[in-house]
């Protein structure tokens, strides 16, 4: 049985006994490659580009194009989101379902294919640049369509394999599961409609419901039905009540679907976006609610993971404020809505990958956590970031220049935290 050693953590579900980390089982260190290739997606062009991108637009140091932000979006959420949540996807549904993976061949096809697909995208979006952009933009999304069908191939296989007894985290494995499944499609939408129009720029209108898909369908789900079914054990978290967990469900789902509907070029309108905002902040601040217990003497996991949870709430009341005007007056300010969005994806998701991966990566190596402080840190300034960047909020409700020079440097601060945070994940993920 994998246990952390410092914690001493089982990530064991009920079912026959798996094979020790080390062993010959075929899926055995799967994981890293999707770990590694994560970090590192955020740490080039990820995080980084991100960083420069912001400097130059709220600093006005430079022209930021509109594909600086594509390619940046692209290893964010394709490279360093999805990545993460697949590699620890698949060492960890096994465990928690009792059985072993099934089809690790296809695990690591979709690997490849993932990879694939964010070098293809974010070449297309270069399309000023570069020749055959529009093939590429069309492979990218055909390849990201392949590596989502293959994940939910092999969580399904997985899934029926097990003999465990229901429970939500399958819900929300489910949900997940579906949600990076739908945010591929839209991706061939707009590959779609950009081959018929011989224009990439028509891919790039499908972005929002697709960046919208990926992160409150795909993301949320999984972070959600992970904290339910570890957050106990790893955090010592109140297990919820029954309603809980399907209200989250229920409202992040519906919050999607009204969102990606809202937000696509043929969509009904923004309405239905602020519908769906509404929806989803409701499932984020279920999560904010989430109480965590105190960490030991040294170990700050628990801390990490409690002001991820406090981004959640952020997150919520940001984007119903965004709904409400929006609906109120039809022309909400858009920074509010980014914000949000970063609330989100750089509050509570980066922050809570971290949080949990000082947990979850030391169990599934069998080993301690290589520098602890540098995860703690790293997690500090990340979160720093994200309450930096929120500063944007007073100038998009009072029309104020000045806090977007407090905001503008908020994404080199948060860079700092994912080298830092990362470094002690890499060198753990070295230790195996």
């Amino acid at each position: 049985m994998v246990e952390s050693r410092s914690h001493g953590v089982s990530l064991h579900g009920p079912g026959r006994k798996l094979p020790l980390a080390g062993s010959r089982d075929p899926a055995d260190g799967l994981y890293r490659r999707f770990l590694r290739a994560s970090l590192w997606c955020t740490l080039t062009f990820g995080a980084a580009f991100g960083a420069w991108n912001l400097l130059s637009i709220h600093l006005s140091i430079a022209g930021s194009p509109p594909s600086h932000q594509w390619v940046h979006a692209n290893f964010q959420i394709l490279g360093f989101i999805q990545l993460f949540i697949f590699g620890i996807a698949v060492q960890i549904v096994p465990r928690f379902l009792g059985t072993r993976l099934a089809h690790p061949g296809l695990a690591k096809a979709l690997f490849v294919f993932a990879l694939a697909a964010i070098g293809l995208r974010s070449y297309g979006a270069l399309e000023q640049l570069v020749p055959a952009a529009l093939e590429a933009i069309a492979a990218s999304a055909l390849l990201e369509l392949f590596a989502t069908v293959c994940f939910a191939s092999v969580v399904w296989a997985t899934w029926r394999t097990s003999s465990a007894p229901r429970e939500p985290f399958q819900l929300f494995l489910a949900l997940g599961t579906a949600g990076w499944v739908g945010s591929a499609l839209l991706l061939c939408a707009g590959a779609v409609q950009a081959v018929v129009e011989r224009d990439v720029g028509s891919a790039a209108a499908w972005n929002e419901a697709f960046y919208l898909c990926a992160l409150f369908g795909g993301a949320l789900p999984f972070v959600q039905g992970v904290l339910l079914r570890a957050g106990p054990l790893l955090l010592g978290m109140a297990k919820e009540v029954s309603r809980a967990p399907a209200a989250m469900a229920l409202s992040g789902a519906c919050g999607t679907a009204l969102c990606v509907l809202g937000a696509a070029p043929s969509g009904p309108g923004p309405r239905f976006l602020d519908a769906g905002l509404v929806c989803v902040s409701v499932s984020a601040a279920l999560t904010a609610r989430m109480r965590v217990a105190e960490g030991k003497a040294g170990d700050h996991t628990a801390a990490i993971v409690r002001t991820a949870l406090i981004f959640s709430g952020v997150f919520a009341v940001l984007a119903s404020l965004y709904a409400v005007l929006d609906l109120a007056s039809g022309a909400a300010p858009r920074l509010l809505f980014d914000a949000a969005r970063h609330a989100f994806g750089l509050g509570f998701l980066t922050v809570m990958i971290f949080g949990m991966a000082g947990r979850i990566v030391p169990a599934f190596v069998g080993r301690d956590l290589r520098r602890p402080r540098l995860r703690s840190w790293g997690a500090m300034l990340i979160a720093t970031g994200g309450a930096l960047r929120m500063v944007q909020v007073l100038a998009a409700l009072t029309g104020w220049e000045w806090p977007l020079f407090v905001s503008g440097p908020s994404g080199a601060v948060a860079l700092a935290g994912v080298i830092l945070a990362s470094a002690s994940i890499l060198g753990t993920l070295r230790a195996a």
